[in-house]
């Protein structure tokens, strides 16, 4: 099988999204014979990784997402035409040929759906299933009271939620917990075969630290 994971993310930075992206994408290539990781950067874990394809996707402010999903919501010409602007004709050429020998995409987050819609929907190709990891909702956090920018992300980002979710292109979608698989077919009403639960991996050498730091401990 082969896969094109989109997470336009910096993964040298090491926070919960990078973490996830790496570890799904390493425990991937276990059984996958090739796969095209989409994101601004890539770190020493993925570099290593043999099967692993990188491709470089330049780095965007979030409203600038925010304006091209909004845009893929209502017209999918309007938003190829301001993507394809914004990222240039290569980008989605490369994507394209990608795309026409992949089996499955899997999308880091529901706003960035609208990348492999663009090439499917406007580059002719054959629909590929499209997997969403949804690790995060705005209606699950708290809006910034201090910002007015945040605030207005995050506004946008609840109204984006409540539509992009329901779009019939998303074959299925991965969570970390059962919680938020419920969650999603208690509010969403997202069938329960749709979601399949697949939880962070933990770290085995923070595991190994703290039961020598038990050993030391109990000596």
């Amino acid at each position: 099988m082969k896969l094109l994971i989109i997470a336009p993310f910096d993964l040298q930075l090491r926070d919960g999204t990078s973490i996830r992206v790496t570890n799904l994408t390493r425990t991937a290539s276990r059984i996958c014979k090739n796969i095209f990781l989409v994101s601004q950067t890539i770190n020493e874990e993925l570099k290593n990784v043999n099967n692993v394809i990188h491709i470089k996707i330049k780095p965007l402010q979030a409203r600038y997402h925010f304006m091209i999903a909004f845009m893929e919501d209502l017209s999918t010409h309007l938003a190829h035409a301001n993507a394809t602007r914004i990222y240039g004709e290569v980008f989605f050429s490369i994507l394209k040929q990608i795309m026409s020998v992949i089996d499955v995409v899997h999308v880091h987050w529901l706003i960035f759906k609208y990348i492999p819609k663009i090439v499917v929907e406007k580059q002719g190709l054959y629909k590929k299933p499209i997997i969403i990891d949804v690790h995060g909702l705005h209606r699950l956090q708290s809006p910034s009271m201090y910002s007015l920018k945040l605030l207005l992300i995050h506004i946008l980002g609840l109204v984006h939620e409540s539509i992009a979710i329901k779009d019939k292109a998303i074959d299925a979608f991965t969570v970390p917990s059962e919680g938020l698989k419920r969650y999603l077919i208690n509010v969403f009403g997202i069938p329960s075969n749709r979601i399949f639960v697949v939880p962070d991996a933990v770290d085995e050498e923070i595991i190994e630290f703290a039961r020598r730091c038990n050993e030391v401990d109990k000596e």
